[in-house]
């Protein structure tokens, strides 16, 4: 299992790029977890935006 990663950030922007290759999600405020899974074992990582 890797030791650490970041999760990507968002970034404020204007507006969206009309463009079909870009998707898109809500950016709610709040807390982002990132799960390590292999095999029987699993940690979870998380830290506030």
């Amino acid at each position: 299992m890797p030791h650490s990663i970041r999760s990507m950030l968002a970034t404020l922007s204007e507006g969206v790029i009309n463009n079909e290759q870009y998707l898109y999600e809500v950016k709610w405020d709040g807390y982002r977890i990132t799960a390590y899974v292999q095999k029987t074992k699993v940690r979870l990582e998380s830290w506030a935006d």
